[in-house]
């Protein structure tokens, strides 16, 4: 018995024996799917979870603002959550016809709000991702322990994991509105754990323009009733903390982009500038002593690709050259940094030669029309 167990042991199939059936099994079947792949972890750094909201919207609330004056008011934020954190407000509603306006106080009508989050689901897929409210010219600029409660509290109860809050103040605290020239400021708050969690500061982004949600209800009757509200021009100042993404060093772009930047600077003993420009960065390298400059542009968004490569001379002209062809169709992607500096010198050299030469030509062509010019093949002038 004992010899059959060890024999049996050692005539085993291999592990590999079983892997290779499952592959072969999977080409059957027609699927393939990775063994023991881990799934790409997003970098921490740049997941700053911040809020993106129309310009419509923000003019809508600091207008509703300015309509109650010294008593709070306030209103639901619809739109979308992103899988960064990042809260994306569609639409910014306003205070229902019973909803309660006191000096310390704002309580939104329930029935109005029931009817609100039905319409803009059903109508637009949009969800509730927080609510606004303002403190006038209260002294209390920040949100108060009970309108983090009561954020806490709605979360609680229909399961909210993460929200955001807008709160709405002016600043130079004068008796009436019509009397001073005010500042509307917007605060922006996220809530990481919705249920119990204290809020944190967030960045706006304001995308220009008017909200595509909004357009669409001015557009039907029965929502514009419902939802749009008559209200005045808010010709005041409005200040937010604008959101700006992590620049160069913060890991903007892949990690073995700027490893090249690193290595080519070391190399070449040279100070690169970097420059962000919406959705590019720029890096500028300097040719001969600034006699010109290299512009690399990169695109910071997936999949990180250089979107083009110029090149210009200031001592000649202030125009740009796209050189991006010579560059990208010999391959040289990889190490563009290297490469766009020689090509650079090559074309700045040949440029200034070649401007010297036009310049030597006018020259000649000058003295030949005031008679100057000698012979070197004859004998007479």
């Amino acid at each position: 018995m004992k010899l059959c167990r060890q024999l049996r042991k050692r005539f085993r199939k291999p592990k590999a024996r079983v892997v290779f059936c499952r592959k072969k099994q999977q080409r059957k079947t027609g699927v393939f799917r990775p063994i023991n792949k881990k799934k790409p972890q997003l970098d921490p750094e740049n997941q700053v979870p911040h809020i993106i909201i129309f310009e419509s919207e923000i003019k809508s609330m600091a207008a509703q603002a300015e309509i109650w004056g010294n008593l709070e008011t306030g209103g639901e934020l619809y739109g979308y959550l992103l899988r960064n954190g990042t809260f994306v407000i569609m639409l910014a509603t306003p205070p229902g016809k019973n909803a309660i306006h006191r000096s310390a106080i704002f309580q939104q009508d329930y029935h109005f709000f029931l009817r609100a989050s039905s319409i803009l689901f059903n109508y637009f897929s949009l969800i509730i991702i927080g609510n606004w409210h303002s403190h006038h010219f209260m002294d209390l600029k920040t949100l108060s322990r009970t309108d983090i409660a009561n954020l806490n509290k709605i979360a609680q109860k229909n399961n909210f994991k993460q929200l955001c809050q807008i709160l709405v103040t002016f600043d130079h605290c004068p008796e009436s509105i019509d009397s001073v020239k005010y500042e509307t400021n917007i605060k922006s708050y996220y809530y990481p754990d919705a249920t119990f969690g204290s809020p944190q500061k967030s960045p706006i982004k304001v995308i220009s323009g008017v909200s595509p949600i909004r357009k669409a209800i001015e557009y039907e009757d029965e929502l514009k009733s419902y939802f749009i509200v008559p209200q005045n021009k808010n010709k005041n100042k409005i200040s937010f903390n604008e959101y700006k993404p992590n620049y160069y060093g913060k890991r903007l772009l892949p990690q073995f982009i700027y490893a090249q930047v690193d290595q080519f600077v070391k190399k070449n003993n040279l100070s690169i500038l970097h420059k962000i420009e919406d959705n590019f960065i720029v890096f500028q390298i300097p040719l001969f002593d600034e006699l010109g400059s290299i512009f690399i542009v990169y695109d910071i968004r997936i999949p990180y690709h250089i979107n083009s490569i110029f090149y210009k001379i200031d001592v000649i002209s202030n125009k740009s050259v796209n050189i991006s062809d010579k560059i990208l169709i010999n391959n040289q992607a990889k190490n563009c940094f290297d490469y766009a500096f020689q090509l650079g010198k090559k074309l700045i050299v040949k440029q200034i030669s070649q401007n010297q030469s036009r310049k030597s030509i006018d020259q000649n062509i000058i003295l030949a029309s005031s008679g100057h010019v000698t012979r070197t093949d004859g004998d007479g002038q």
